[in-house]
């Protein structure tokens, strides 16, 4: 589970799944205030996860 509001700490959990071959990730809200959880995700994250790449594929 990750948690706070260090956007690199989702992007490296979601990366241990993308390296092994996971090509669907879900991502879940567990706690209050989830407009602010998802307002962050479409700031930080979205971009960034949409167009996974296993490190062995990366240029």
């Amino acid at each position: 589970m990750t948690c706070g509001a260090d956007p690199g700490r989702y992007i490296e959990a979601a990366q241990s799944y993308i390296d092994p071959g996971f090509d669907r990730l879900v991502m879940q809200v567990a706690g209050p205030g989830p407009a602010g959880s998802i307002d962050f995700y479409q700031r930080e994250l979205d971009a960034r996860i949409r167009q996974p790449k296993p490190n062995n594929a990366r240029a």
